[in-house]
């Protein structure tokens, strides 16, 4: 017969009644740490439903704000595609945030304005360093050209995520 606690200098009696012991007190303490680690999760659920909704406030107030903003505010990702825009941009591309986000500037402005703007944006993401330039940009099919004073920085969100943030004024 095989025990938990064995040893050939053992009585057999001694064995039995360790095992016993340890047979009854194993199962409790098993119940006892299984009730901690589901009491743990739900606390941790329950702070992670309160940190969602505090991020949910911030982002939102964030937004109210770059909104009564009198500036053109955007956000890339290091890939170019917009990641957030205010309600400016918006209005400049007639379109609602939802349908600007995830997409690039040639969907937006003229195919030497995507370019300059492209080029311009890539050598802020490669210096690392805040930019400010005059841009003339026109918007797909219109013939008008316009003028922006931008300024550009990156953002470092995280290891190997830095964003273009530019604030667009026109001149």
């Amino acid at each position: 017969m095989y025990y938990f606690a064995s040893s050939a200098a053992l009585p057999v009696e001694l064995l039995r009644s360790i095992d016993d012991y340890l047979g009854r007190w194993g199962i409790a303490l098993l119940l006892v740490f299984l009730l901690l680690a589901l009491l743990g999760n739900l606390l941790l659920k329950r702070r992670m439903q309160h940190n969602r909704a505090l991020l949910q406030t911030n982002k939102e107030m964030l937004a109210t704000i770059l909104d009564s903003v009198d500036a053109f505010i955007y956000i890339k990702s290091p890939t170019l595609e917009y990641q957030y825009v205010n309600r400016r941009i918006s209005e400049l591309f007639g379109l609602p945030a939802d349908k600007i986000i995830g997409k690039r500037d040639e969907a937006f402005f003229d195919a030497g304005s995507a370019a300059e703007i492209k080029q311009i944006d890539r050598n802020v993401l490669a210096s690392g360093k805040k930019v400010t330039v005059e841009e003339s940009n026109v918007l797909q099919g219109e013939s008008r050209v316009r003028t922006f004073l931008s300024i550009k920085m990156p953002l470092s969100m995280s290891p190997g995520a830095a964003l273009a943030c530019a604030v667009y004024r026109p001149n």
